[in-house]
């Protein structure tokens, strides 16, 4: 899907920061992950490094785009 782009790091934590529970934000952000397939071990770093900074509102948003 990607053939060989790397998930870039800031881009990454840029869109987490934005993630909101709503349905679009939730399958834009998914998409865009997927996209980056190949990169899968790192998006989910990413991502539980995210997560932890994340209070409890947004830590539903961030388990709605794991799901």
């Amino acid at each position: 899907m990607s053939g060989g782009v790397s998930v870039n790091r800031e881009s990454l934590v840029q869109r987490l920061s934005g993630l909101n529970s709503s349905q679009q934000s939730i399958e834009g952000t998914s998409k865009w992950c997927i996209f980056y397939i190949k990169d899968a071990k790192t998006v989910v770093n990413i991502w539980a490094e995210e997560f932890a900074r994340a209070s409890g509102e947004r830590r539903v948003a961030f388990m709605y785009l794991v799901n």
